[in-house]
């Protein structure tokens, strides 16, 4: 019986876990200029190097080249 508990317990640990290392998955955006989908993470899009973050001039924070304002310190950003 003891047996059976421990692998009853060891089966749920197993689940909770796969499940949280699941959730963990990139999120994936598609680069402004080719298209391509990659990772949200990347600084460069590997298909045509297109540059996708850059730094905030004030808290130096990684952000969309897109993006008008840094979310984290609310820094406006000088147009290109």
């Amino acid at each position: 019986m003891p047996i059976l508990a421990c692998m009853g317990m060891a089966l749920l640990i197993y689940f909770l876990l796969s499940e949280n290392i699941a959730s963990r998955e990139v999120e994936k955006i598609k680069c402004s200029k080719c298209k391509h989908e990659i990772d949200s993470s990347y600084e460069f899009c590997p298909k045509c190097q297109e540059k996708l973050k850059e730094s905030c001039r004030k808290c130096n924070s990684k952000i969309d080249t897109n993006w008008r304002y840094c979310p984290y310190c609310g820094n406006i950003k000088k147009s290109r």
